[in-house]
């Protein structure tokens, strides 16, 4: 017995050691994760691979302007919450095939010695057994069957990762063109504010304007200009959030062009019934609250097969001063399943009511959504009306510039109050945007995929 137990102690010691020599050091492991953060980029070898593999790779790569689509593709490459709900996805696939494997079979060796045995006879006899677990009641197929359900809920909470990776990606680019084009305006304010002060200066030297006009020019100005200056920032400050919703560091987007083709164009308002139908279609958070339901009803099915006994057959032979002996026994486990019906009921119950708080909190969501959006859809008619009306002023003043019965005053008065109307525009496009974007996370789907015919 010595001679076998030494050996396994010290395989057992040196299996322990090598476990421990392989665990991997934190710090290492964090400054590791960290550099391979900062080495990501948009024009990756390792990303080309998964956009091509995702029919998302455009025709040029890295392509000369980066858009919407493009860029959540590239999120949903490196964010680590989309890899974080694949790995549940993986992990529930694996629970299937843990399921669907029975209780193990096992085999005993069972040597014994017989006191008092003849001479010349060894006391030594060897002896085998075999455990053979059966199920019965169908607990296999019940297993199986609450698998499935556990593996199709992991898939819609991926894709309800996905979806909200793409809604911050797209927040993030809204304001991030929203910036862009508003610094382009805030220049041009500010280039026109100091055009109209020096001619006002020019004004004042010959005595033609009063001081007060002068300075009320000065401040206008130099209030234009903090806003400008403090747009900058903004502008900084917006690209570092769409590099942390794409999951990037970023300098990975400080030299590249973003585009958004048809920010300007807003869908209308569907109706509340269509907007709810298409919410509890769509929403996978609201599917997979009612998968767990069936999955917890499945978990209570399993739950009372359990009070059906599982046998147990336990065939044996042992091989005794010449005499071949075989036993054969069956046994019946005594199943305690009241507590655990008890349990799954409960967890059922809890599953029921956890659906119906979703439902109804994406229902609310969706009114609520629906009614922020139609308003600032409203508002933007209204400043659009009075853009339209600056531009037909603007338009009315440089004809009557051109024929000499207005000076440059005037015409850049009428450049700034335009300038001004496309600002307050660009404003409140931008919060419809943002309220557009709402609506669509409350139905998880693009407006524009409710027209599409099914």
């Amino acid at each position: 017995m010595k001679r076998l137990f030494a050996p396994l102690a010290a395989l057992l010691l040196g299996g322990c050691a090598a476990l421990q020599a392989r665990g991997p050091d934190p710090a290492t492991h964090a400054r590791a994760r960290a550099a391979s953060f900062q080495a990501r980029r948009l024009d990756s070898a390792s990303l080309r691979r998964y956009l091509a593999q995702q029919a998302s790779l455009p025709a040029a790569f890295p392509p000369r302007s980066w858009t919407l689509p493009l860029l959540a593709e590239v999120a949903l490459y490196y964010r680590p919450d989309v890899a974080q709900a694949r790995a549940r996805v993986a992990i529930a696939q694996a629970a299937r095939i843990v399921a669907g494997t029975g209780p193990a079979a096992r085999i005993a060796v069972t040597p014994g010695y017989a006191f008092g045995s003849p001479a010349g006879t060894s006391p030594w006899f060897p002896g085998i057994a075999l455990d053979l677990p059966i199920e019965t009641a169908g607990k296999r197929a019940l297993r199986l069957a609450a698998a499935d359900r556990q593996s199709a809920a992991a898939e819609l909470d991926l894709e309800t990762t996905c979806w909200h990776v793409r809604k911050q990606v797209r927040t993030a680019l809204a304001t991030c063109i929203w910036q862009q084009r508003r610094g382009t305006l805030l220049r041009t304010e500010v280039t026109l504010r100091a055009a109209l002060l020096r001619l006002l200066r020019q004004r004042l030297a010959v005595g033609a304007l009063s001081e007060p006009e002068a300075l009320t020019a000065t401040l206008a100005l130099d209030r234009a200009r903090q806003v400008a200056l403090a747009q900058s920032g903004q502008l900084v400050q917006a690209r570092l959030a769409l590099a942390a919703a794409v999951g990037v560091p970023g300098r990975a987007l400080a030299d590249i062009n973003l585009s958004w083709p048809g920010f300007s164009e807003l869908p209308g308002v569907p109706s509340e019934p269509k907007l709810q139908r298409a919410g509890l279609a769509h929403r996978t958070d609201v599917q997979g609250a009612l998968l767990r339901v069936l999955e917890a009803d499945d978990d209570l099915r399993v739950a009372e097969a359990g009070s059906f006994p599982d046998l147990q057959l336990g065939p044996g032979y042992k091989w005794d001063q010449g005499e071949n002996k075989i036993s054969l026994a069956l046994s019946v486990a005594i199943p305690q399943a009241r507590g655990p019906i008890a349990a799954a009921r409960a967890r059922r119950e809890l599953a029921a009511a956890t659906f119906d708080r979703r439902q109804d909190l994406a229902i609310g969501q969706i009114e609520q959504a629906r009614a922020a959006y139609r308003s600032t859809l409203d508002e933007l008619h209204e400043v659009s009306a009075m853009l339209s009306a600056s531009r037909r002023h603007e338009h009315e003043i440089e004809q009557r510039f051109s024929a000499g019965q207005v000076d440059r005053v005037d015409l850049d008065d009428a450049h700034l109050e335009a300038v001004t109307a496309q600002l307050t525009q660009l404003d409140v496009l931008a919060s419809s945007q943002r309220s557009l974007g709402r609506l669509q996370t409350a139905i998880q789907s693009p407006l524009s995929a409710l027209e599409s015919p099914k």
